[in-house]
């Protein structure tokens, strides 16, 4: 006798009313989709009962949601529980009766991340930060962005003082998938376990932000400054080491700063960044001199300079400085003047000549990287069933525990665990030679910037003559890198590129030499929605690195260079070669089974079964109980033979 159970009362089902459940996990014949454990459509008479437990449903004037709500409900079968948490669906209803179904398994999974995006619903919040120099280097190694140096189609490199050096500006972050994949899984509360998510393979899978930064700066594009200050007022002196140079302090007015913090003329820096320092002091330190018998005999002036105390720290800067600052850093705002000195002279300070001081700090980090904010159009369900198909991986889950098992199509077909059935056969009842839904040639595409490319393209190869030429198995949403190799920097910076910038060059011909002459000007366009994997390599190497915009240079070791390594899909290709074996040699055996409620129970959808009245070795596909009687239906796959 069949039974629901749903929010802790039973409804009421048509007497004789046939109910038939299928089991089944990822259905070998379609590995692009996702299938859950289903029953077939059956009648819910329109009982006093069944009305009050559906809230009114269909009733004249009824605002009833139920038929879009996740309804928890239990099967079961004389007493037995089949289903614990299982999804009643209300499909549609006549004038006697509800049509429902129910669904358990890796719906539930699906469901709970229905609708939701990287951007929108996961927290990234760890990985926001100022684009700069030093956060671009002590990125290398982290384990949830990174900066990989690679060739993303922008000005590379820049040559300052004779050096070649790395230019950042033309960088864009990493996000990894497996700190994306756990942000997944920790969103909704589940676990999963695998042996890939331990493979380099994965832990070394990253997807670019998609977006080009800016890598233009001038004053009207930089944002407001953080700090604007001017005085007109002298102050007390302070002699700081040798007195060669000296330090003049005053109290400062005429203050406005943005975001931080200004107290007795010290500012508190929030944010961690790079900033720009322009400075205009108009002043002077008037001088006496005398001789060395105290007669004077003349003047002498000493033009005022800009200063910074930086933790106490004094340092010197021209006009136009470009710094470093860290969240928590103390900055003083001073000038300073060269003192004067002769073997037969002495130089008397008379005062300082102050007519003004102006400082704008600005924070000049190009960007402010947002990954949620490039991340709103990728949903969770593609982002998880591109792993899947990457790695070829079938999920088995738990649904009381919230546990979901990936196991890859090989561990499968080739796992040592195995049950005999043999006194479960009755019967085979048929045999297809065809796998539904595969072609000879089965496609694997990515995204190109050339909409003609198809170099990074894979395909499952089926030798069955009789099915058609060729279909497209499954289309990603990410980019390929291109195919052509570009090198820069060195023979070690050489791989292929990862376009977030198009290249514009425009040609200016002069006719006003003899012979006419050329010259050529490149602009770089910033695209978006560039979503690309990629991998990262530390090489133990020291690089001359740095930013044209920013400038500042510095040198960084053990550098994070691309690794393109297992990033087509004619790699991924080799995740399925043992599947492959079985769609050439195509098996699909129909068997009844006569099975009682403690085999249901016992149901393990990740062995393998054998038949001795077979020989054969299978995998279950998916297995259809009738609740009416105990002569069941399964779909068994062939994976081995004796």
């Amino acid at each position: 006798m069949v039974q629901i159970q749903y929010l802790g009362s039973f409804l009421d089902i048509k007497e004789n009313e046939k109910v038939t459940y299928t089991i089944q996990v990822q259905d070998l014949a379609d590995v692009s989709s996702v299938a859950s454990s289903v029953t077939t459509s059956f009648k819910l008479p329109k009982t006093k009962n069944n009305y009050e437990a559906l809230k009114s449903l269909s009733l004249p004037s009824d605002t009833s949601n139920f038929p879009y709500l996740k309804n928890v409900c239990k099967l079961y079968n004389f007493g037995t529980t089949l289903i614990d948490n299982g999804w009643l669906k209300i499909n549609n209803s006549d004038e006697e009766s509800f049509n429902v179904n129910i669904e358990n398994g890796i719906i539930d999974f699906f469901k709970d991340i229905e609708g939701k995006t990287i951007g929108n619903d996961l927290d990234l919040s760890d990985t926001n930060h100022n684009k700069d120099l030093i956060t671009v280097i002590n990125s290398f190694e982290r384990n949830d962005y990174t900066y990989i140096i690679a060739d993303y189609n922008g000005l590379n490199t820049y040559l300052k003082g004779g050096v070649n050096y790395i230019n950042v500006d033309y960088l864009v972050p990493s996000l990894n998938s497996k700190y994306i994949w756990d942000k997944i899984f920790n969103s909704i509360g589940y676990t999963y376990s695998g042996s890939v998510f331990n493979s380099e393979l994965f832990t070394n899978l990253w997807v670019t932000y998609p977006k080009a930064p800016p890598t233009e700066a001038d004053d009207e594009q930089l944002p407001n400054p953080v700090l604007r200050l001017s005085t007109n007022k002298t102050g007390n002196i302070e002699y700081v080491g040798d007195q060669t140079y000296r330090i003049l302090e005053f109290n400062l007015e005429n203050v406005t700063t943005n975001d931080n913090d200004f107290l007795n003329n010290k500012l508190i820096v929030k944010h961690t960044g790079t900033y720009n320092l322009k400075s205009i002091i108009y002043g002077y330190a008037d001088y006496r001199i005398t001789n060395n018998w105290g007669g004077e005999i003349g003047s002498e002036e000493s033009i005022l300079l800009p200063a910074l105390r930086i933790n106490g720290v004094i340092k010197l800067f021209s006009n136009d400085y470009t710094l470093n600052l860290k969240q928590g850093d103390i900055v003083e705002f001073l000038c300073t003047w060269h003192g004067l000195s002769s073997s037969n002279r002495i130089f008397i300070l008379k005062g300082i000549v102050f007519l003004s001081y102006d400082f704008k700090l600005t924070q000049i980090s190009q960007q402010v990287v947002d990954f949620a904010s490039e991340f709103l159009d990728v949903s969770l369900s593609e982002f998880i069933k591109e792993i899947m198909m990457r790695f070829a991986l079938t999920p088995f889950i738990d649904v009381e525990s919230k546990h979901i098992k990936f196991l890859t199509l090989s561990e499968r077909i080739n796992t040592n665990n195995v049950k005999d059935w043999t006194d479960k056969f009755v019967r085979r009842t048929d045999e297809n030679y065809i796998y539904k839904g595969y072609a000879q040639r089965n496609w694997l595409k990515h995204k190109y910037n050339d909409e003609n490319a198809t170099f990074n393209n894979g395909f499952l190869s089926v030798s069955n003559q009789t099915l058609q030429p060729q279909k497209d198995l499954y289309s990603s949403k990410f980019y390929s890198f291109n195919n052509e190799i570009t090198s820069f920097y060195d023979s070690d910076f050489t791989n292929n590129s990862f376009p977030i910038w198009n290249r514009e060059i425009n040609e200016t011909i002069n006719n006003d030499t003899t012979p006419p002459t050329k010259t050529y000007d490149v602009n770089y366009k910033g695209l978006s929605n560039r979503f690309y994997f990629i991998r990262r390599n530390i090489l133990p190497k020291t690089i001359n690195i740095g930013s044209q915009l920013l400038r500042i240079e510095e040198t960084a070791n053990n550098v994070a260079i691309v690794d393109t390594k297992n990033l087509s899909y004619s790699d991924a290709v080799n995740n399925y070669k043992d599947f492959v074996k079985v769609l050439n040699d195509t098996r699909i055996h129909e068997i009844e089974l006569f099975l009682n409620i403690n085999d249901l129970l016992d149901l393990d959808l990740e062995s393998l079964y054998y038949f001795s009245q077979e020989n054969q070795y299978y995998i279950l596909n998916r297995i259809t109980i009738d609740l009416t009687n105990n002569i069941n239906k399964a779909e068994f796959i062939r994976v081995k033979y004796n």
